[in-house]
């Protein structure tokens, strides 16, 4: 079963496709695919697919909260890029706009592996960068965890 989790920006939608690996409580399949706004233009790309650990998973989660916390501080904050150990994506949390935990917003960029054109050199990244509101990014962050839940990670 594929288990979505969706974070929409003010431009484009990031969409994480996490599957479960039969007989692996260690990594989950990942396709994570970024689709443009109707509005801006028919744009579409999928990343290879690739596997990430929970705690990856858990560390993004954790990565969203401290960077809404800091901008509490700095609306000039910027976090340094989330990579994981697959390097199937890289995501920023950039500057915004604080009010509160659940109100606010921030610019966020996001870049996924798409592959490689031939062996020997290094993986094609394609993204964007665009507003966030901090409740879409908490609504993200409860689907990473609830299919954390559901395939008993968390």
């Amino acid at each position: 079963m594929v288990n979505k989790c969706f974070l929409e920006t003010d431009g484009y939608q990031i969409i994480f496709e996490l599957s479960s690996i039969k007989d692996s409580q260690k990594l989950v399949n990942l396709v994570i695919e970024l689709r443009l706004d109707p509005q801006l233009g028919e744009m579409s790309v999928r990343s290879v697919p690739s596997r990430i650990a929970p705690q990856n998973l858990q560390g993004l989660v954790s990565y969203f909260e401290q960077h809404i916390f800091a901008l509490k501080a700095d609306s000039n904050n910027e976090s340094p890029v989330f990579l994981t150990e697959g390097l199937g994506f890289q995501m920023q949390a950039l500057a915004g706009e604080f009010y509160t935990e659940a109100e606010g917003n921030c610019n966020i960029r996001v870049m996924i592996n798409v592959g490689k054109h031939s062996q020997g050199y290094a993986s094609t990244y394609i993204g964007g960068e665009s507003v966030v509101e901090f409740f879409k990014i908490h609504s993200f962050t409860s689907e990473i965890q609830a299919v954390l839940r559901e395939f008993r990670w968390n």
